[in-house]
């Protein structure tokens, strides 16, 4: 799976995805990135580790650690 970024642009995950009704937290820096009931709290991928907010993905990015992201290589 390719990461898939979620943002304030639609807000909301569609009503049938798997975390569209819990909270979501980034994995590497615990922020909060998406709430019940099914709203965006800030700008986050989903990916093959978990979400990911923004400043943690582009962060591995740049330090090239591709590992789990999705990325077809």
């Amino acid at each position: 799976m390719e990461p898939i970024f979620h943002s304030f642009i639609t807000d909301e995950l569609p009503e049938d995805h798997k975390l569209a009704w819990e909270h979501v937290y980034c994995v590497a820096c615990k922020a909060l990135v998406h709430a019940v009931p099914n709203e965006c709290m800030r700008e986050w991928f989903e990916t093959g580790v978990g979400a990911l907010c923004l400043n943690c993905f582009v962060v591995r990015v740049e330090l090239g650690d591709y590992e789990g992201l999705g990325f077809k290589t």
